[in-house]
């Protein structure tokens, strides 16, 4: 009996156990297919993401190429933008033409060269400023510059020379006046007296305008 009794307590426990463990088996079998339809979601959820990353590297591959297309095209409007400057400062720039040089006597008659030092009491400069469309209508700076046959500039400061910038480089002129171009063909006329001779040999005289040369002449001195 007590045998008996002992095996049927033995039994009961078993069955418990048994319940016990089959209980905690369905609990983790439960846990384990959660975790599995868990990660069959996270699997789903990557594949989007790859789609959506490969579709975007796409997009930023294609917005790149617009990008540099882009910057291509900046690149030569600014380009040609500076090129069309370029072009419209050159033809912007003023032309002294009918250029003629006289000695003035202190008579007042005039003489073209070769000229004597005795008829150059004043050296006379004429010239028309040439048609130009393109040109603003603004006031300028005319400059003559004379310059002997051993490129020594002929200038006196307390007759009105001065000193410009040519090509980087501070340089003396001999003469300056400051007008309004009208684009009228407006004609100018310089005098200047040297009040000392001038050494014979050949002389050139130089026009600038805005720092550039816009004519020239030569003339003899006897």
């Amino acid at each position: 009996e007590e045998l008996q009794k002992a095996k049927a307590e033995v039994e009961l426990e078993l069955k418990r156990s048994t319940r016990r463990s089959a209980k905690a088996m369905q609990e983790l079998k439960d846990k384990v297919e959660g975790y599995q339809e868990l990660l069959k979601l996270k699997d789903q959820e990557i594949e989007k993401l790859k789609n959506v990353n490969t579709q975007l590297f796409s997009e930023n591959r294609t917005l790149k190429t617009k990008q540099n297309k882009l910057s291509d095209s900046i690149t030569r409007l600014s380009k040609n933008k500076e090129e069309l400057a370029g072009k419209v400062a050159i033809a912007s720039q003023l032309k002294a033409e009918n250029i003629v040089i006289k000695a003035v006597n202190s008579k007042g008659k005039e003489r073209n060269s070769p000229f004597k030092n005795r008829q150059l009491q004043k050296l006379k400069v004429e010239f028309n400023l040439a048609d130009n469309k393109v040109a603003p209508i603004e006031g300028k700076k005319i400059i003559i510059r004379i310059t002997d046959e051993n490129n020594q500039v002929i200038f006196d400061v307390a007759k009105g020379s001065g000193t410009f910038m040519l090509n980087g480089k501070e340089e003396f002129y001999t003469a300056a006046q400051d007008i309004l171009f009208d684009n009228t063909k407006q004609k100018l006329t310089f005098f200047y007296e040297k009040g000392s001779d001038y050494t014979s040999g050949k002389y050139v005289m130089e026009i600038f305008a805005d720092n550039y040369k816009i004519g020239s002449a030569p003339f003899d001195v006897k």
